[in-house]
């Protein structure tokens, strides 16, 4: 059964990304009645309960948000479930032009250090920075 007030967010794990999506959660909370739901598995370590767990969240929430920034793995899986399920979903994409290398790098998740999946886009949760 859904809760009314639950909204599933799908986002990419960067530092930089989430960093915008904690704050956001945290003022729609504070000023609305939403309950907005980021799933955070790292605490998870079966892939097979990670799932249902997934699964789960996104079935109890009324509608879900997913930032496919970046074409993030796992926010497309996540997707997908939503799809089949299926919720009410939007599915939103960063696309301003970065003004800087910076930006360009934090929108796609790229790893500062470059130590990360052969010095090209970092797409984990956990990373070198």
């Amino acid at each position: 059964m859904a809760k009314l007030q639950q909204i599933f967010v799908g986002c990419p794990f960067l530092r930089a990304i989430r960093k915008n999506y904690d704050k956001l959660k945290s003022d729609l909370e504070r000023e609305t009645p939403l309950h907005i739901i980021l799933a955070d598995t790292t605490a998870i370590s079966s892939t097979d309960y990670l799932l249902e767990h997934i699964t789960g969240l996104i079935r109890e929430s009324a509608a879900c948000v997913f930032d496919a920034t970046g074409g993030n793995p796992n926010v497309s899986l996540e997707v997908g479930i939503a799809h089949a399920m299926p919720a009410d979903f939007l599915l939103a994409m960063y696309t301003r032009k970065p003004r800087t290398q910076k930006e360009a790098e934090q929108a796609l998740g790229a790893c500062p250090s470059n130590r990360c999946l052969g010095k090209r886009s970092c797409y984990t949760a956990v990373c070198c920075r």
